[in-house]
C-alpha cells in the first residue's frame, strides 16, 4: 500500500482521506477496471492495491462496508485501440484486430492490441514519423493483397503465410552482399545503428 496510491483514489474522488466512501473505492475500481490501455496484469496489481486501501480504510472505520473483489471488466477492441494517438494506425488497428478476433482467442488479440499500442507510440516517438503513416497503409492497402482473411500474423509472405525470422535474415544477407557490406552484420545490428 503507497501513498500515491491513497492520493489518487482521493484526487479522482475529489475528497480527503477522511471523507472516502464506499462508493468512491467502487468508483475508482470501476475506472480502472474501463481503462483501455490496462492489460489484465497491470488490472490485477492495481486492484490488488485499491483493494487493500479500502481495507485499510475499512479496519479505519472511515468507510462503512468491507470491500469486495470484483473481477476484471474487459475493454472492446475499439475502446483498446483509443490508446493510440494516431488516427490512421487506430483504424487500421482496429480493422485488423477485429478481422483476427475472429480466428484468435480473446486473451491474444487483448495481447496484440497492447502490443499495436506500444509499437504504434514507439513508431510515433522515433525520429520516423513516416513509419507510423508506413504501418497504417500496409495494414490498409498491403496486406489485404494477400488474401489472408482471418490469419493471425501481422506480416505476411507473398503466399500469405508468416514471415518466418530465416525469411527476414536471408532478405537481409542477399541485399548486404549486393551493398558490399560486410558478412557480420545482421538484421539486429540495424536496430542497435538505428539510433546511432
Amino acid at each position: 500500500m503507497t501513498r500515491g496510491a491513497l492520493a489518487l483514489v482521493c484526487l479522482t474522488a475529489g475528497k480527503t482521506l477522511s471523507e472516502l466512501c464506499d462508493d468512491d473505492f467502487a468508483a475508482f475500481a470501476r475506472a480502472l477496471a474501463g481503462a483501455p490501455t490496462a492489460g489484465r496484469d497491470a488490472w490485477m496489481h492495481n486492484s490488488a492495491r485499491v483493494f487493500s486501501l479500502h481495507q485499510a480504510c475499512y479496519e479505519l472505520r472511515i468507510c462503512q462496508h468491507p470491500p469486495r473483489q470484483a473481477r476484471p471488466g474487459q475493454a472492446s477492441i475499439a475502446q483498446r485501440v483509443q490508446a493510440i494517438s494516431q488516427p490512421g494506425i487506430r483504424a487500421a488497428a482496429l480493422r485488423y484486430l477485429t478481422t483476427v478476433a475472429a480466428t484468435l482467442r480473446p486473451n491474444t488479440v487483448g495481447l496484440r492490441a497492447d502490443s499495436l499500442i506500444v509499437f504504434s507510440e514507439y513508431l510515433a516517438a522515433t525520429v520516423m514519423p513516416w513509419a507510423a503513416e508506413a504501418l497504417a497503409q500496409y495494414i490498409d492497402q498491403v496486406r489485404p493483397c494477400y488474401e489472408a482473411g482471418g490469419h493471425p500474423a501481422l506480416w505476411l509472405t507473398e503466399r500469405g503465410g508468416r514471415i518466418s525470422p530465416r525469411q527476414i535474415d536471408d532478405r537481409f544477407a542477399a541485399w548486404r552482399a549486393a551493398a558490399g557490406l560486410p558478412g557480420e552484420l545482421s538484421v539486429h545490428c540495424l536496430r542497435h545503428s538505428f539510433r546511432t
